[in-house]
């Protein structure tokens, strides 16, 4: 088995990870709304947060991680290059990394930020609870939306990759 093959192979399981936040996701989110509609309490839920929450985090670590990792050693091993985009055959490429550095810029300066900020909120027995409510909700949408936004750009990262041949 050549290199390239291995790296190829570890990209594919590090993609399918990744896309399978995509479902989880939307099902722990759907609960949520529903159980928000009934009692807006974050304590009742903290459980299901903490779940979502790890699932974003577990997710994200092994799939990003694998996916850049295996993209750029795929990268280096079969002679395309970084951000090429004067290679019309190959422009499909350089839209994914461009993607990529856009999902590692949210997943670093937006996602893990507000993922501490819950993260305390939830633990915290010193703050009071209007104030846990208060911020956890609003942390909770911020979530919410940057999960959403990184849903589609990996969706639109997958599409890229098994229609590339047709875009070429």
């Amino acid at each position: 088995m050549s290199t390239f093959t291995l790296f190829s192979i570890i990209h594919k399981i590090s993609v399918m990870i990744w896309l399978g936040m995509i479902p989880a996701d939307l099902i722990i989110r759907s609960y949520l709304k529903r159980q928000f509609f009934v009692s807006p309490s974050i304590h009742e839920e903290k459980s299901i947060i903490t779940i979502w929450m790890k699932i974003l985090n577990i997710t994200g670590i092994i799939g990003m991680t694998g996916v850049l990792l295996s993209g750029i050693m795929m990268v280096v091993f079969s002679g395309y290059s970084f951000f090429d985009f004067s290679d019309t055959a190959n422009h499909w490429l350089a839209v994914k990394q461009v993607i990529m550095v856009v999902l590692l810029i949210l997943t670093f300066g937006f996602v893990i930020p507000t993922g501490k900020k819950l993260k305390f909120l939830l633990n915290s027995s010193t703050v009071p609870d209007e104030t846990i409510i208060n911020l956890g909700m609003e942390n909770i949408k911020k979530m919410s939306l940057y999960a959403v936004i990184m849903s589609v750009l990996i969706a639109m990262n997958f599409l890229l990759a098994i229609t590339r041949n047709i875009l070429s």
